[in-house]
């Protein structure tokens, strides 16, 4: 294990040869720290790292003589302007010869040293620095797209992650007028690669990217943008008509719609042209007129139609201009003369 340790370390520490700063430069969580001259330090060629993304594995060879009670462990920010070696941990056994630094940057460069304790709470010079660098994030898939023209929904899919130790996604979402990214959902396992984004708006442009999760929580960077536009809401009727002279009913008659996908239409009536219009009947998309039967005179409605898809979705009727139909007056009585 040793032998492993060593050989990934020499591949990514770079060893500072000016040493670590000297005792009063050091900072720890109260005060600075007190150096006994005469305890052991340890060989900075004895410390041995390993990084992963947000931590970092540190082992040394420490020391077997009496009285000591440990080891403390400090870290410097090597990417941050006059960053100090901070105390960050310590061990209190002078046996133990391993600790984990965690909560890092990825891809960010840290330098380590590793002080004796002595009794009294007197700690040694510390040891040489030595640099290493975390590993930058994993990338996320390598394909995604989403599929545009669904009815107030879209459908996001994905090839799996390569890497085993991913859990899951985490799916964002951003729109031309809101460039903030919102998660919209975490996704279960590596091996799920769809979604479908519902109750959408209506021809409404939608951005999706994805991050990758490991066991251990690490977010991926994002995935490359897949862009997708809802469905737009079928066209209206071109033309409505509707009668005046008939008596007791109102014919009403439109244009039929030139969609190839519209399926129906809804015809609506109200007493007013402004506003309480409800649907009184629905016809075939082959129809194109309707008997409203109002079984009175001198009645007047308005009408309006509009068009149905065949993924449900409606014209908006709020569009409209209501059309005026009108049934005859009720005939004038006879008038009767007496012969002279």
């Amino acid at each position: 294990m040793k032998k492993l340790i060593k050989s990934l370390s020499l591949a990514v520490l770079l060893i500072l040869t000016t040493g670590c700063e000297t005792g009063k430069n050091l900072q720890t969580p109260s005060s600075e720290p007190k150096i006994d001259e005469n305890l052991p330090v340890v060989d900075v060629k004895s410390i041995k790292t390993l990084p992963d993304i947000k931590s970092i594995s540190i082992e040394w060879e420490g020391t077997s003589k009496e009285n000591i009670n440990g080891y403390h462990i400090y870290r410097k920010d090597l990417e941050k302007t006059d960053a100090k070696f901070t105390r960050i941990g310590t061990v209190e056994d002078k046996y133990t010869k391993h600790f984990i630094d965690d909560g890092l940057a990825p891809n960010t460069k840290y330098a380590y040293c590793v002080s004796v304790i002595g009794e009294n709470n007197l700690e040694s010079n510390p040891s040489d620095a030595i640099a290493v660098r975390t590993y930058p994030l994993f990338d996320s898939v390598a394909f995604i797209e989403a599929t545009s023209n669904l009815p107030r929904k879209v459908r996001i899919q994905w090839r799996p992650h390569e890497l085993l130790s991913i859990k899951e996604y985490i799916l964002e979402k951003s729109t031309p007028t809101e460039a903030e990214w919102k998660k919209v959902t975490p996704i279960k396992n590596r091996l799920n690669v769809e979604f479908i984004d519902k109750d959408l708006k209506d021809n409404a442009t939608y951005n999706y990217r994805l991050k990758a999760v490991s066991f251990d929580g690490i977010e991926s960077n994002p995935s490359d943008i897949a862009t997708a536009t809802t469905k737009s809401l079928p066209l209206p009727i071109g033309t409505l008509d509707a009668t005046k002279d008939q008596p007791q009913k109102i014919t009403i008659k439109w244009t039929s719609s030139t969609q190839k996908d519209v399926v129906a239409y809804n015809i609506y009536v109200s007493n007013e042209a402004d506003r309480g219009f409800k649907q009184i009947h629905k016809a075939l998309a082959t129809d194109n007129t309707f008997e409203h039967n109002v079984n009175e005179n001198d009645k007047t409605n308005f009408y309006k139609v509009t068009t149905i898809d065949k993924d449900g979705l409606e014209s908006d009727i709020k569009l409209l201009a209501p059309v005026m139909g009108k049934t005859l007056s009720s005939p004038l009585q006879p008038t009767l003369t007496l012969a002279q």
